[in-house]
């Protein structure tokens, strides 16, 4: 267990990590896997099941999402990005120890009926589930079609819609003492708006991967831009003259990379400085 998800990722995205992060696909997919190692017995796992969970900068995740080779390992990351990431102040005021532990013994008591039973249980979707479900993903046809990058994301949120279904389904039912029969319209109506949730999501990081890429990367816009100014010291007309006369951006845009990149850096008003020369 990695003490930071960052080492998690670095160890499955680097050149030693290609088969790891197969590995991961495979189970991400519910394929058997079969686990050989020196030091223990060979065995295998015909339903593997595994959740991670993690925190992580959005801005680091950003770069490591901009050197993917492209196999679909981010677009199965779930990522939950707050509105706002403001520090707030702290009080004396300690967390409810009764709704803590009422939380746990209830979640207890769910895994524990769930793992009661050591045959698989197939849970068919009602008819309006069904339905909902086949309409949402039908809506996704057109824009997946489009573009790639959508298409990516949403050929995974089709199937997590799916999983969350079958877990909001358990779950409620547990929980409000009732038989499980098959996936209701009410499970499927609140998978669909999780969906929503995670797409939107997906779309803010590909934006910060976009501006992590062009603000920050040798193979980015500010860097283009740099070279070809040539100097170490150089002002905002200038880095916005070069950006245009190579057809990079728009002038607001050329603007906010220079802004937001860390390859130069503000000396004085209007003036900028950079080590990328060196």
């Amino acid at each position: 267990m990695p003490d930071e998800f960052k080492s998690f990722i670095l160890n499955l995205i680097g050149y030693s990590g290609t088969s790891k992060q197969s590995q991961f696909l495979s189970i991400w997919d519910g394929a058997p896997i079969s686990l050989d190692r020196k030091e223990v017995e060979s065995s295998s796992l015909s339903m593997p099941c595994v959740s991670i969970i993690g925190s992580i900068q959005d801005d680091v995740i950003a770069s490591f999402k901009a050197k993917d080779i492209k196999d679909g390992f981010f677009e199965r990351i779930l990522f939950a990005i707050p509105l706002k990431m403001e520090k707030k102040l702290i009080g004396r005021k300690n967390p409810d120890d009764y709704m803590v532990g009422k939380f746990h013994s209830r979640m207890k008591a769910l895994m524990d009926k769930v793992y009661e039973s050591i045959n698989t249980v197939e849970l068919p979707l009602s008819e309006k589930a069904e339905d909902l479900f086949i309409d949402e993903v039908n809506k996704h046809v057109k824009p997946s079609n489009k573009d790639a990058t959508i298409s990516g994301i949403l050929s995974k949120l089709d199937r997590y819609i799916l999983r969350f279904a079958l877990v909001l389904e358990i779950s409620n039912s547990f929980f409000e003492g009732q038989a499980i029969k098959h996936i209701s319209m009410d499970s499927m109506k609140k998978a669909i708006m999780l969906k929503d949730y995670f797409f939107s999501n997906a779309l803010k990081l590909n934006h910060m991967v976009l501006n992590v890429y062009e603000d920050n990367s040798k193979e980015g816009k500010v860097f283009q831009v740099l070279k070809k100014i040539g100097k170490r010291e150089f002002t905002n007309k200038e880095f916005v003259e070069m950006a245009n006369k190579l057809n990079i951006a728009k002038e607001s845009y050329v603007y906010q990379l220079l802004s937001n990149t860390k390859l130069a850096h503000k000396k004085q008003k209007g003036v900028y400085e950079t080590d990328v020369l060196n």
